[in-house]
Parts: structure tokens; C-alpha cells; sequence
């Protein structure tokens, strides 16, 4: 690419938009089961105290994250990430390929952690990926991969005025920053509340 083309983009979030619910919750249960049944009684012990701890709200929900995320560092998500592959909507997918077949770059921007979202991206072709704790970007006590932040890395990595978000795939008003930038606006099966939050600030928006 020139460097004075400008770069469309097709941003699609993940948890509640490609999949129907929140795969970091799910990946908590995995993860002390993977490292039961592979004999690594430590790991087992560790996800077990964190969950313990942040119960009692001893942890914020992004140190848990965090600590989460930093045990899991070596783990091979191969299995994870295949199920969730699995489950992501087939008509997302099928827009993914769309995109990816009129020339748009296709992100996944995500708060799920990068150690399996890289993986699932991989799965479904996507070329480029946003997600929670990538080296690329900082993670500073009490920042997420959410709202502004999304848009900071993105911005961040592709430059600013380099890129035009074609389109954005959500499900929640958290992406607002993403939604007022794109051009189309998506937003996938949303909640009631969400519905509404986003329905009155772009009404123009599409409802999947």
C-alpha cells in the first residue's frame, strides 16, 4: 500500500457481536480445568485464589484481568479458541469475508485477552487484531480495551488520517467512539438498553 492511501477499515467487536455471550467468563472456567487435567496443580491453585480473591473483592475486575491473563501467558488456547471459532455467527462470518473480498482491512477489536483472541482471529481470517493485553500497546492499572481505547489503538497503529472505518460491528454502547467514526454502523442483536442508547444517538444505525 502507498502511503498516501488511505486505509478502509471493517472493525467488527467480539464478545455479544461475532459470538452470543462473554468468552472471558467462559475462559475462567477453562482455564483451572486445562491446567487440572494437564497436571499443572499450581496454575490450578493460582486461577482458583484469584477467583477467591476477587469474589471478596480483594482485585478489581481489570487486576483479576490482568493477573488472569499474565498466569495464562504460556498457554496454548488452540482448543479454546477452536470452540469458540465454532460458535462465532455464521452471517458474521460471511461479512468478514465480504469486507475482506471489496479490499477493507478487517480488524477485531476487542476487550477479550489478546492470548486467545489472536488465535480465534486467526480462525475466521481476520487481518488485524485489537484485543486486550497486546504488547503493542499499554495497559496501565484501570485501563480496558474498551470505549476510547479502541479507538486510541487503532489509531495508534494505523495513524491518524491514514484509515476510515467503513463499518463497525457492535452489540454495545461501549463502542460509541468506534460507532461515531464509521461510516456504517451495526449493531448486533443489543440488549434493550443498549438498543435504546444507541438508537438515540444514530438512529441511522442498522439493528441485526
Amino acid at each position: 500500500m502507498m502511503r498516501n492511501e488511505i486505509e478502509r477499515l471493517a472493525v467488527f467487536d467480539f464478545d455479544g457481536t461475532i459470538i452470543p455471550f462473554n468468552s472471558f467468563r467462559l475462559y475462567i472456567a477453562y482455564l483451572p480445568l486445562l491446567f487440572l487435567v494437564s497436571g499443572d496443580f499450581s496454575g490450578f491453585a493460582a486461577v482458583v485464589s484469584l477467583v477467591c480473591r476477587k469474589a471478596n473483592k480483594r482485585i478489581s475486575h481489570l487486576q483479576f484481568k490482568r493477573a488472569l491473563v499474565d498466569l495464562s501467558a504460556g498457554v496454548k488456547n488452540f482448543g479454546f479458541a477452536k470452540f469458540l471459532f465454532c460458535i462465532c455467527r455464521s452471517n458474521i462470518k460471511k461479512e468478514i469475508s465480504l469486507y475482506k473480498s471489496i479490499g477493507c482491512t478487517t480488524c477485531l477489536s476487542t476487550a477479550a485477552p489478546s492470548n486467545y483472541a489472536n488465535k480465534v482471529a486467526e480462525f475466521l481470517g481476520v487481518d488485524q487484531v485489537f484485543a486486550y493485553g497486546d504488547g503493542r500497546f499499554s495497559w496501565e492499572e484501570g485501563v480496558d480495551n474498551i470505549g476510547s481505547t479502541k479507538l486510541r489503538n487503532i489509531d495508534s497503529h494505523f495513524g491518524s488520517g491514514c484509515y476510515v472505518i467503513e463499518v463497525m460491528y457492535t452489540d454495545h454502547s461501549d463502542d460509541i467512539p468506534l460507532l461515531e467514526t464509521a461510516i456504517r454502523k451495526v449493531v448486533v442483536k443489543p440488549r434493550k438498553e443498549q438498543y435504546l442508547k444507541i438508537v438515540t444517538l444514530f438512529p441511522e444505525a442498522e439493528f441485526y
